[in-house]
Formats: C-alpha cells, structure tokens, sequence
C-alpha cells in the first residue's frame, strides 16, 4: 500500500510510474519503462480506453479507431502486449483473424487512469486538462520530485532547486508553470518575501488515486515495486488536512508497513489525534503511543481504500487506532 514518510528520496532515481507522485527508488533511474509509462502515452492510452470502452475488438478494427499508421499501431499493441496489459487470440469464427482484449491487469490499469483524470475536472483549468491528462503530466519524473518535495511542507523556488543538479533555474520555472496552472501546485507570495510553492488541492484529491495505483504494483507487478509503494507517510501527510477524526478520542498512533523482501525499512507514521483532528508527527513522540497497527502493503491499500481493517494487526487502543484508520479511508473515498 502506500505509506507515509516526510524524509525525502533520493531525487536522481526515476522510473515510469506514472501516478505516484513520489519518485521511486528502485529500478533502472534512466529509463522511461514501466507498467504505469503507457498512462504518460497518450497512444497507449487512447488504446486501453477503446478496449476498455467496446472490446474484444478485432485487431483490424481496433487499429482503424485509432487513426494511426499501422507501425505505430503495431508499436504500441506490441508495447502493451509485452506488458501483458493486452492479450491478442485467433477469432473463434475465424482463425485467421485476431483479437485484442484487455487482460485483468489492463482492465485494473484502465480503471487507475480514468479515476485519474476524473479528479483532474477539479482543476482550475478544465480546458488545460483536456489538452494535458493529468497521468501525463505527473509522468514526468521532475513534476514528481517537486510534488514528493512538497509533501514535507512549504518550499522556496530556490530550495527546489537544489532537488536535482540536473535541474536548471528555467526547467523548474517551466515545470512549477505547469503544476500550477493545472492546480496541482499553489503559489503563496508572503509580504516582503518571494513566492514559496505548496501543494494545491486536486494534489491533494490523488490520495486515492495513489492507492490504487500501488495495490495495481502490488497485484500485478511485485517485482518491480516502487519506493512509494511503501510510502504510507506521504500519504497520510497528503490527506491530513482532508481527515477528520470523530470527537472522544485522543493519543497517538503509530502506523507501521510489514516489509516484504523487494522493500524494506519503510518507516513508521506517528499521528497525533486530538479534538476531531489528526497531525503527522515528523519526529518520533518521547512517549510510546497509545495505539499501533501494522500490516502488509497490500493489506493497507486494501483496508484504506474499503474501510474494511480487518486485516490490520491493532495494539493497545482499538478504539482510538480505528477512529483514525477510517477517518483515513473518509478521506481517500471516490471524488464525487
């Protein structure tokens, strides 16, 4: 699932998943490949949704909605084959024809872009969306870096800077346009001061989105799990401010993530709960907290996108720890 924590990655690892907006720290940094790469093509894309929409198709027929040369049409059917994503058979009436349908793993994929994009039409802009797709945007590896930066809080142009040496002073100002204007990032300008970034509501609103794209990892593509898969404290800082705790509880709780052995020392989450609202700790408290639970990553995806915390290992206070734990999933349920 995805967990939290504020320490920031290390920003020179890069892969192409697509909707996290924290950078992984496992696989190849320089390339662009990845389960979740196809949702920044918006080739790629265009595919799963007609196959999505009105599939199996003939392949024939598939490749005339598109409206593509045929080599590009083999490139990307070839692309998400390999990923097993598409599944192409010899017709039943007709052996000499094939079909093209999304396997489960597609169908799952399809289903993390268009929840996706759907929060994109709460942008600003819905005219800016229509021509960049938000799984476009946050394809970029350098908007994830400044998305993941801002999840410690509040940062200046020039502390953005130092994210990556790679990063010059006009790549970030085109980049920060960018997350701005589609209302992912928000700009504050204190008196006497220069412009500090923050991150804008519809970021915020990709908490679940978030999810899902990690359970998709975790389901289908274990092998390849990025960092962020693990990262429930960036998560839970992401929706802090959308959580709301019933009154009559109060303490702390720590969250933890059962490591697996492609990830490992994820860190705990301390959450301070009082008077209906909740509070990530950044240090750890001096005192043991009054409540802890732990589960797989799996488990949490699950438990936080359902409500259903069955599966979560509690200690001490169920009844404060539960509070928590659903007010969480509140805060993660569909954009209406």
């Amino acid at each position: 699932m995805s967990t939290l924590t504020v320490a920031m990655p290390e920003p020179r690892r890069h892969d192409g998943d697509v909707l996290m907006p924290f950078p992984p720290v496992v696989g190849d940094p320089t390339s662009g490949e990845g389960f979740f790469a196809v949702l920044g093509d918006s080739g790629q894309l265009t595919l799963l949704r007609e196959l999505g929409a009105a599939g199996p198709l003939a392949r024939s027929e598939l490749g005339s909605r598109l409206y593509v040369s045929e080599r590009t049409f083999a490139r990307q059917l070839n692309s998400l084959m390999r990923t097993g994503l598409v599944l192409s058979r010899p017709m039943v009436e007709d052996h000499r024809r094939l079909e093209c349908e999304l396997t489960q793993a597609g169908s799952e994929l399809l289903q993390v872009a268009r929840y996706t994009d759907a929060v994109a039409l709460l942008a600003p802009s819905v005219q800016f969306w229509s021509s960049r797709p938000i799984t476009e945007i946050v394809a970029d590896w350098r908007n994830r870096l400044v998305l993941r930066a801002l999840l410690a809080g509040t940062q200046s142009f020039g502390s953005l800077l130092h994210l990556e040496p790679a990063l010059t002073h006009g790549a970030l100002a085109r980049h920060l346009k960018v997350l701005v204007d589609c209302g992912l990032v928000r700009v504050v300008k204190p008196a006497g001061g220069g412009p500090l970034y923050e991150l804008g509501e519809t970021t915020r609103l990709l908490g679940r989105a978030l999810l899902l794209s990690a359970r998709w990892h975790l389901r289908w593509a274990p092998e390849r799990l990025p960092r962020a898969s693990g990262d429930l404290s960036g998560l839970i800082h992401l929706v802090a401010a959308l959580t709301r705790v019933r009154l009559g509880v109060h303490g702390i709780c720590r969250l933890g993530v059962q490591g697996q052995p492609t990830m490992s020392n994820w860190p705990d989450v301390h959450v301070f709960v009082d008077a209906g609202s909740s509070r990530p700790l950044v240090l750890s408290p001096m005192r043991q907290p009054d409540a802890c639970a732990e589960a797989r990553p799996l488990t949490w995806c699950e438990a936080l996108l359902t409500g259903e915390l069955s599966g979560i290992e509690i200690e001490g206070s169920e009844d404060l720890m539960e509070a928590l734990l659903l007010a969480l999933a509140r805060a993660l349920e569909p954009v209406a």
